[in-house]
């Protein structure tokens, strides 16, 4: 039984909070291609509702890095202090300098990225099977 068969209760989920329409319709087409249930957000406070009105558990969070009036980090930052142990990849458009202070236990992916990419990404942090 693949992840696609699963009931929806063992389906993992995905929160996306991406600003941009056309990024979110493609990380939204990748991570149902992926298995996961997905719900998007655009702005950082919908997601903060979104996580706490949600009556399922979020098994991932995917956030650009640059948002209107907050960074990536700082909402993981956020996301953290409510949900501990949420995974969170951040995406960014080039390389992070040294003065980034990433939180703990998120992951970057830069853009441009393939779903090769983002499912090696999944993999490693145990979200997808291998």
């Amino acid at each position: 039984m693949n992840q696609r068969q699963l009931p929806k209760a063992l389906t993992p989920s995905a929160l996306i909070v991406e600003p941009v329409p056309a990024l979110a319709r493609f990380l939204t087409a990748l991570m149902t291609d992926l298995g996961f249930r997905v719900s998007t957000v655009a702005q950082p406070d919908d997601a903060l509702d979104h996580l706490e009105a949600s009556t399922q558990p979020v098994d991932l969070i995917i956030s650009e890095f640059a948002l209107p009036y907050i960074t990536g980090a700082r909402l993981a930052r956020f996301i953290r202090r409510r949900i501990p142990n949420a995974p969170i990849i951040l995406l960014c458009d080039e390389p992070v300098n040294e003065r980034f202070q990433r939180p703990i236990g998120a992951h970057l992916l830069c853009k441009p990225f393939t779903r090769e990419q983002l499912a090696a990404l999944l993999r490693n942090a145990q979200l997808l099977a291998a």
